[in-house]
């Protein structure tokens, strides 16, 4: 899978930024504070499949926007069912938006699930110390 193309919207100081990637080797290069770092940021946390922050948002009444074109290898298809583009089955296209409230809440969420696994952690050291002793 290659990244093809990359649309950006309202993510730090990307707004309203296309990227083209080359086929078989791309270069970031820009003077200090122009969005390299930002745009490395944007596709870790995309394909990683992380929530946004509130600080990626540039303007926290919009929403983020990403727009990927993706170009798969023949063996790769087969993982995305009907997602090609019609154009090209060897293209999916993939749109991923998200609000602050989202982004709010999936933090929430987080939060609330870590407390919830470190009361386990602190409830199973508890019992393992009860039967020690």
């Amino acid at each position: 899978m290659k990244i093809q193309y990359v649309k950006i919207g309202n993510y730090r100081n990307l707004n309203d930024c296309e990227v083209f990637f080359h086929k078989d080797s791309n270069y970031i290069i820009g003077e200090n504070n122009i969005g390299k770092s930002n745009l490395l940021s944007l596709l870790d946390t995309v394909f990683a499949g992380r929530s946004f922050t509130e600080t990626d948002f540039e303007d926290e009444t919009c929403p983020i926007e990403v727009t990927l074109q993706l170009y798969l290898s023949e063996h790769e298809q087969g993982f995305f069912g009907d997602l090609f583009s019609p154009e090209d089955s060897n293209v999916i296209n993939i749109i991923i938006t998200q609000d602050i409230n989202e982004a709010l809440q999936e933090r929430e969420n987080k939060y609330i699930f870590r407390l919830v696994i470190y009361d386990i952690i602190i409830l199973v050291i508890h019992i393992k110390v009860g039967f020690l002793v």
